[in-house]
């Protein structure tokens, strides 16, 4: 028993070697800027919420009578081809 008890005790991982001041520094600035990233957008979110809906009807509700006009005018020739005269 004491021969697998050795060697189950040879392929033991060693640990990290400890980590550099400067790389602890780097990963502690890189860590705060993610926070103030989120912490960003998170704000900017909540003032500003997504309304794709709304987006959508602007685009593709006329606005008034000349671009119901328009609309009709174009729809009238797009099946055209050539030059419209």
């Amino acid at each position: 028993m004491s021969k697998s008890l050795a060697k189950s005790q040879s392929k033991a991982i060693s640990p990290p070697p400890p980590e550099s001041l400067l790389h602890q520094k780097q990963r502690e600035y890189e860590v705060a800027a993610q926070r103030m990233q989120d912490l960003v957008d998170e704000r900017f979110h909540h003032e500003y919420p997504p309304h794709p809906e709304e987006e959508m009807e602007v685009y593709s509700k006329p606005m008034s009578e000349p671009l119901n006009e328009l609309k009709k005018t174009v729809g009238r020739f797009s099946g055209r081809k050539g030059k419209i005269r």
